[in-house]
Parts: C-alpha cells; structure tokens; sequence
C-alpha cells in the first residue's frame, strides 16, 4: 500500500479504484497462504531427501548414481513451467482484478446504470473479464498436468531402471555385491527420497 500510494497521479488515472483494491487483497493473500505450507513442508522434505540419500548412498553407490539421473530432466521442466506459471498467474489476477473493477464501479454507479439501461454491457464486462482468468487457469492446469505426467512418467521408468539393474547385480554377483535384501531397502529409500523430492518441487 506505501508503493501505491506514492504512485504519479497519472498513475490513478489509467488504473480503476476497483482494480488497485482487488490486486491489494489478492497478492496479500497470495503472499500469506504459502507460508504454513513452507514452514511445515519445506524442512520436512529435506531432512527426508537428505537422509534418504545418505543411506542410498550407504546401501549400493551404483543405484544411488543411476537414480539421480532423473533429477536434471525434472529439474529442467519444473524451473521451465515455474517461469511461465509465474506470467499466467500474473494475468490471471489482473483478469480478476479488471472484474471486480467493473463489478464495484458498476455497483457503486448503480443509479446511473439504471438510468441508461446499461446492465447487459456491465455484465459483459463482468463475464468478459472472469472468461480470460478462467482461460488461462485452463492453460496453466493443462501445462501443470502435462509437467507432472512427465516427470512421474520419468521416476516410473527409474524405479523400474533399478529394479533391472539392481535383479542383475543380484543375480549375477549371486549375492556377493548386492543382496536382494539390499536391493528392497534401496528400493525404499528410493521411494522415501522420490517422495520428498516431488513435494519439493510443488513447494517452489
């Protein structure tokens, strides 16, 4: 609210009341309601991702390497989609900001509305307004579905990549550079430290 209300008078000019109050309350709350999920997500999620691959590391190097493969790709795509999230979302509250503009001017002016018969142009711009945020949250739902339909397509084929590898150094070192005990427990730090990491990456 100080940034705003330091703005040039020319500012208020191109900017309705309506808009600058909605885009206040949104992007307060926007900025508050990550935090409970920071706090009690963010430093759960390491100490299991940190343990998890000490002990991986502990139990067979050679999985533990063959895993991590698939955390550059994943990486990549979640960074990729971060970045042009962050535009959409942007468009998607001013969208939203420009409805309740028209919504609260058009109340507030509701006599003269009346007067000029105007209450089907008001509730087009309404409805105008409201369509483009409900667009792009679609565009933004359909590239968020497709990230993580790829990146879990990406741990399945790992966890099956270390099945396979893992069986033939069972089976071929008969026991001798890994057990199959060995290999199941891998399997469940693997599942601990995947866990972890995916809810990571919806926290940021």
């Amino acid at each position: 609210f100080e940034s705003v209300i330091r703005m040039d008078i020319s500012f208020f000019d191109t900017m309705h009341t309506g808009q600058i109050t909605s885009r206040l309350t949104n992007d307060a709350s926007q900025m508050v309601q990550p935090l409970n999920t920071l706090l009690n997500d963010l430093l759960a999620n390491l100490m299991l991702l940190v343990g998890g691959m000490l002990m991986a590391f502990r139990t067979s190097w050679k999985l533990s390497i063959l895993a991590l493969t698939v955390v550059p790709p994943i990486t990549f795509s979640y960074r990729k989609y971060a970045q042009w999230a962050r535009k959409v979302n942007r468009s998607i509250w001013c969208a939203m900001g420009e409805a309740n503009s028209s919504a609260t001017e058009a109340i507030h002016n509701i006599r003269t509305v009346r007067a000029f018969s105007t209450e089907q142009h008001e509730t087009d711009k309404y409805q105008d307004s409201n369509g483009t945020a409900l667009s792009h949250g679609k565009r933004n739902a359909y590239v968020g579905a497709s990230v993580n339909a790829f990146s879990s397509y990406l741990n399945n084929g790992t966890s099956l990549l270390i099945l396979w590898y893992g069986g033939n150094l069972v089976s071929d070192s008969r026991g001798q550079v890994m057990s199959l005990g060995s290999l199941i427990t891998f399997q469940l730090y693997w599942n601990m430290m995947n866990g972890a990491f995916i809810s990571l990456g919806n926290v940021f």
